[in-house]
Protein backbone atom coordinates (compact mmCIF):
# COMPACT_ATOMS: atom_id res chain seq x y z
CA UNK A 1 0.00 0.00 0.00
CA UNK A 2 1.13 3.38 -0.53
CA UNK A 3 0.90 5.50 2.35
CA UNK A 4 -0.53 9.14 1.40
CA UNK A 5 -0.26 10.00 5.08
CA UNK A 6 3.70 10.07 4.45
CA UNK A 7 4.37 10.49 0.64
CA UNK A 8 2.30 12.92 -2.32
CA UNK A 9 0.93 10.18 -5.27
CA UNK A 10 1.45 12.31 -8.56
CA UNK A 11 -0.70 10.41 -11.71
CA UNK A 12 -0.10 11.80 -14.93
CA UNK A 13 -1.90 11.44 -18.15
CA UNK A 14 -0.07 9.68 -20.71
CA UNK A 15 1.04 12.46 -23.29
CA UNK A 16 -0.72 11.63 -26.84
CA UNK A 17 -3.60 9.61 -24.97
CA UNK A 18 -7.05 9.88 -25.06
CA UNK A 19 -7.42 11.56 -21.97
CA UNK A 20 -6.49 14.79 -21.44
CA UNK A 21 -4.29 15.34 -23.83
CA UNK A 22 -3.98 16.01 -28.18
CA UNK A 23 -3.86 12.37 -29.45
CA UNK A 24 -4.75 10.49 -32.61
CA UNK A 25 -8.46 10.08 -31.84
CA UNK A 26 -8.35 14.44 -31.67
CA UNK A 27 -9.53 16.39 -34.71
CA UNK A 28 -6.87 17.88 -36.81
CA UNK A 29 -7.80 21.69 -36.53
CA UNK A 30 -6.03 21.49 -40.68
CA UNK A 31 -8.81 19.01 -41.90
CA UNK A 32 -11.35 18.91 -39.32
CA UNK A 33 -10.99 15.09 -39.61
CA UNK A 34 -9.48 12.65 -36.82
CA UNK A 35 -5.47 12.42 -36.57
CA UNK A 36 -5.43 9.19 -36.92
CA UNK A 37 -2.60 7.05 -38.53
CA UNK A 38 -1.44 10.70 -38.81
CA UNK A 39 -0.28 11.35 -35.46
CA UNK A 40 3.58 11.90 -34.56
CA UNK A 41 4.50 8.89 -32.76
CA UNK A 42 5.18 9.44 -29.04
CA UNK A 43 7.54 7.19 -27.39
CA UNK A 44 7.95 5.96 -23.09
CA UNK A 45 10.68 8.30 -23.70
CA UNK A 46 8.21 11.62 -24.94
CA UNK A 47 6.25 10.46 -21.78
CA UNK A 48 9.22 10.64 -19.13
CA UNK A 49 9.87 13.59 -20.15
CA UNK A 50 7.02 15.86 -20.38
CA UNK A 51 6.70 13.88 -16.98
CA UNK A 52 9.67 15.81 -15.96
CA UNK A 53 8.79 19.08 -16.90
CA UNK A 54 5.81 18.65 -14.93
CA UNK A 55 8.00 18.03 -12.17
CA UNK A 56 10.05 20.96 -12.87
CA UNK A 57 7.21 23.13 -12.85
CA UNK A 58 5.97 22.08 -9.27
CA UNK A 59 9.59 22.23 -8.35
CA UNK A 60 9.71 18.53 -7.45
CA UNK A 61 13.46 18.04 -7.38
CA UNK A 62 13.71 14.15 -6.86
CA UNK A 63 10.92 11.24 -6.25
CA UNK A 64 11.09 9.24 -3.72
CA UNK A 65 9.69 6.29 -6.31
CA UNK A 66 8.42 5.90 -9.35
CA UNK A 67 5.44 3.14 -9.46
CA UNK A 68 3.87 1.97 -12.22
CA UNK A 69 2.80 -1.37 -13.86
CA UNK A 70 2.69 -2.52 -17.99
CA UNK A 71 3.26 0.93 -19.80
CA UNK A 72 3.65 2.66 -16.25
CA UNK A 73 6.26 0.27 -15.36
CA UNK A 74 8.12 0.72 -18.40
CA UNK A 75 7.49 4.49 -17.56
CA UNK A 76 9.36 3.92 -14.27
CA UNK A 77 12.25 2.15 -16.06
CA UNK A 78 12.52 5.12 -18.25
CA UNK A 79 12.47 7.66 -15.60
CA UNK A 80 15.59 5.75 -13.88
CA UNK A 81 17.39 5.25 -16.98
CA UNK A 82 16.98 9.10 -18.25
CA UNK A 83 17.23 11.28 -14.76
CA UNK A 84 19.26 8.60 -12.69
CA UNK A 85 20.15 11.23 -9.66
CA UNK A 86 16.15 12.38 -9.76
CA UNK A 87 14.60 9.04 -9.07
CA UNK A 88 15.44 6.96 -5.58
CA UNK A 89 13.93 4.16 -6.40
CA UNK A 90 11.36 2.03 -8.93
CA UNK A 91 8.71 -0.12 -8.50
CA UNK A 92 7.88 -1.89 -11.90
CA UNK A 93 5.31 -4.22 -11.80
CA UNK A 94 4.81 -6.62 -15.57
CA UNK A 95 6.54 -4.43 -17.25
CA UNK A 96 9.49 -4.52 -19.55
CA UNK A 97 12.35 -2.49 -21.19
CA UNK A 98 11.07 -3.08 -24.67
CA UNK A 99 7.76 -4.75 -26.29
CA UNK A 100 8.34 -7.08 -29.21
CA UNK A 101 5.52 -6.00 -31.98
CA UNK A 102 3.91 -9.56 -31.14
CA UNK A 103 3.32 -8.99 -27.82
CA UNK A 104 1.97 -5.50 -28.26
CA UNK A 105 -0.52 -7.55 -30.91
CA UNK A 106 -1.51 -10.05 -28.39
CA UNK A 107 -2.59 -7.60 -26.21
CA UNK A 108 -4.39 -5.79 -27.96
CA UNK A 109 -6.49 -9.53 -28.96
CA UNK A 110 -6.31 -9.92 -25.53
CA UNK A 111 -8.53 -6.58 -24.68
CA UNK A 112 -11.17 -7.53 -27.14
Amino acid sequence: ALDTNNFFVICTNVLSGCYGTTGPSAKNPNTGIEYGTTFPLTTVEDIVTAQFLLLDDLGIQRLHTSIGASLGGMQANMAAALFPERVGRIISISSCVKSHPSSIAMRYVQRR
